[in-house]
């Protein structure tokens, strides 16, 4: 998109008027709370997991016992994708609103709407928004939040080769598949209350490292949408645990 000259009619014309940005300030990259960045100068990278020496074995007197090595894991490969924003200005345009000396754009505005790397976390922190909320599929297509951009196919498969929020994800060693979806009693992916929490607790609880031993892992993270019924209820929870805490010591 080209801006030109009568796209800004109303801020070049000649009357005094107040212009101010109606932007965010700067943005926070949110991604960062619930994923992990690599920086990687590769083109593609890859993730491979390794497990250690399995449970060790009793052996009679003299015996010898059974030779063990760790073994390789699932592996996943991850190619890089490039943001970018572009800004498009006539030179008559520019000239009107940035640099000549009628502008009626002043340089603290001008840097807070022409900041390019806020575009960017903005679109990191949709992106992972989307990579959680779609995850119960196996690919999506991502737009950005505007009328510029375009979409583009994204997959929600892990090393597993399953989606990543599923009931069936396969073990390294064989055995009995494991979940990340909530289930309360017979409700799967219930609304969020302290009975889901616990829930959530005891299927984390379950999961098995890549020789079957248990993981031994705490559930120590909750991300919820700002604003939604589940991040109300999260509040809520924390809030009254927190009270009770202090109130019992």
């Amino acid at each position: 998109m080209q801006g030109t000259i009568n796209d800004y009619a109303v801020i070049v014309n000649n009357v005094l008027k107040h212009i101010s940005p109606k932007v965010s300030p700067t943005v926070r990259p949110e991604y960062l709370d619930f994923m992990y960045k690599v920086d990687n100068n590769e083109r593609i990278y890859t993730d491979v997991g390794v497990t250690g020496l399995g449970m060790a074995e009793i052996i009679p007197d003299g015996g010898i016992g059974a030779s063990d090595a760790p073994i390789q894991g699932y592996s996943k490969n991850y190619v890089q994708m490039h943001f970018t924003k572009k800004v498009r200005l006539t030179f008559q345009t520019n000239f009107f609103l940035f640099e000549s000396a009628a502008a009626k754009i002043k340089s603290s505005v001008k840097s807070k709407i022409l900041e390019g790397k806020n575009a960017i976390e903005h679109a990191k922190n949709y992106l992972a928004q989307s990579l959680l909320a779609q995850g119960f599929t196996t690919s999506f297509t991502w737009t950005p939040i505007n009328n510029v951009g375009t979409p583009t196919p994204i997959s929600t498969v892990g090393a597993d080769a399953v989606e990543y929020w599923t009931q069936a994800h396969p073990r390294e060693d064989g055995g009995t598949a494991w979940s990340n979806v909530i289930v309360d009693g017979a409700t799967s992916s219930p609304q969020f209350t302290y009975s889901s929490l616990l829930a959530a607790r005891r299927l984390h609880a379950e999961k098995k490292d890549g020789r079957g031993n248990p993981l031994i892992s705490d559930l120590d993270t909750l991300v919820c949408r700002r604003g939604s019924t589940t991040a109300q209820y999260a509040k809520t929870i924390k809030g009254t645990i927190k009270r009770f805490s202090s109130t019992t010591n």
